[in-house]
């Protein structure tokens, strides 16, 4: 298991509304191409070990990831919001001003080689999810274009779809007007197509990250509870997961002193991503991960104010979304 991480501020920044806001993870402290810009960056999920920081992504922001197993290619998309503190300006490799919009692609087939692009999808935004839409059971809905791939943005304002034969999503998307899709998020979506029952399925999130469903991405049904509220299971680290998890608290990592104090700071579940794509990766468990915090409102000082959170369940990613209609 691999884990797609959006790096914000490095050690440099002043932090976002506290001096704890930065990341002490950031390639600033070894490439300065880096110094006060965000980034994505790919690790193994079970030791930390990092196995790429993505030169192409400086200054981009809100990455999110889907691997495209028909073609072997891994996708991640994002948009042009350096989330830094520092001078918000493109690197001599950045887009230049006059394309800093819309919503942009990287491919790799190998995680080392990157190609970067911008793509026909013109919206201005922070957070997109991408999954693949894998034929089944049940017909897909009459008042969308054909399609193998959907596009979620932030607060489902728009919804984008592509056919590509072959699995080039760096073009042919074709954006839907509101009279064809609309809503089924709020903040930072994620999707996914269950082809067992033809229901896109999604989750955002803000203060709680709800579930909702649909089978024409028009009307939505809310789930029967919330999928994640915030409580003490929060702030269970990922030791069980990831050895760096265990070894940085032995080190009197700083969120030592953030944890026993969680109830002082975790208020909001926001920006949660799941996996893995039902009917394509064959996994037989789920898993989620989320923030848990303040969003920089909790007024919390002495420490970090918020982790990211991983949930595993022991059925599928389809089964548990199901299981809540």
């Amino acid at each position: 298991m691999m884990l797609l991480e959006s790096i914000c501020s490095g050690p440099w920044a002043t932090g976002w509304k506290d001096p704890f806001g930065y990341y002490w993870g950031h390639e600033e402290l070894w490439d300065l191409a880096y110094a006060n810009h965000s980034y994505f960056r790919i690790r193994h999920l079970d030791t930390g070990e990092v196995v790429t920081n993505i030169t192409s992504s400086i200054s981009f922001g809100f990455g999110t990831a889907m691997v495209d197993h028909s073609t072997g290619t891994l996708w991640v998309f994002g948009t042009p919001n350096d989330r830094s503190g520092g001078t918000k300006k493109p690197p001599p490799d950045g887009p230049p001003d006059s394309e800093r919009h819309g919503v942009w692609a990287w491919s790799s087939n190998d995680l080392t080689t990157w190609q970067r692009y911008q793509t026909d999808v013109q919206w201005n935004g922070p957070n997109v999810n991408v999954a693949m839409v894998v034929p089944g059971k049940h017909a897909l809905p009459s008042n969308l274009p054909p399609h193998k791939y959907v596009m979620a943005t932030e607060a489902g304002h728009t919804w984008a779809v592509n056919n590509a034969a072959d699995g080039n999503l760096s073009r042919g998307w074709i954006t839907l007007p509101a009279s064809k899709a609309k809503g089924g998020v709020l903040a930072c979506p994620s999707v996914i197509y269950v082809p067992e029952d033809g229901y896109y399925y999604t989750i955002s999130g803000g203060n709680h990250i709800p579930l909702q469903r649909s089978k024409d991405l028009l009307q939505w049904t809310a789930a029967s509870e919330m999928f994640i509220r915030a409580s003490e299971g929060d702030v269970r680290t990922a030791s069980d997961m990831m050895s760096s998890a265990h070894d940085n608290l032995l080190r009197g990592h700083a969120y030592n002193q953030s944890i026993p104090n969680w109830s002082k700071w975790d208020k909001d579940s926001n920006d949660a991503d799941w996996c893995c794509q039902p009917n394509v990766e064959g996994m037989t468990t789920s898993t989620i991960i989320w923030g848990a915090d303040g969003q920089g409102s909790s007024g919390w000082k002495a420490g970090p104010e918020g982790v990211a959170s991983i949930g595993v369940g022991n059925m599928t990613l389809a089964a548990l979304v199901q299981a809540y209609f």
